[in-house]
């Protein structure tokens, strides 16, 4: 991945296309680089999609990190701090309404639902068969 990094970012900036050795559907980039990419975030993310390729930023490891990379339409993000970054997710996701996460994963927003459907059926409840 990393040999590719440099190719990556000239070819993409320049044409907006991969070359052969970027064509991974997926492509990581460190938290660190990002301040030194030109043209990141905008420019980078959409000539990056325009190509199909996916964009994932790596080593997401602090609260303010993933506060810097949330907005931004990635792919993913990749921690080596789950203990740190999942509790932080997982309260976003909580407090996220159905229009966010359609927007964010519009494959999986049709089979969540609303939270109150995931829940499992109150045993006062009267059953249904």
């Amino acid at each position: 991945m990393r040999a590719c990094l440099g190719d990556y970012l000239v070819r993409m900036l320049f044409t907006g296309q991969l070359s052969e050795q970027c064509r991974e559907p997926i492509i990581g980039i460190p938290f660190a680089l990002l301040p030194s990419i030109p043209g990141w975030p905008n420019l980078i993310l959409a000539r990056a999609h325009q190509a199909g390729a996916r964009v994932v930023v790596t080593d997401v490891d602090t609260p303010e990190q993933l506060a810097a990379v949330a907005g931004l339409p990635l792919d993913g993000i990749q921690t080596n701090r789950i203990e740190v970054i999942g509790p932080l997710l997982a309260d976003r996701v909580a407090a996220s309404d159905s229009r966010v996460r359609q927007a964010c994963h519009p494959e999986l927003a049709k089979d969540l639902g609303s939270p109150e459907s995931r829940l499992p059926p109150s045993r006062d409840a009267p059953s249904s068969a």
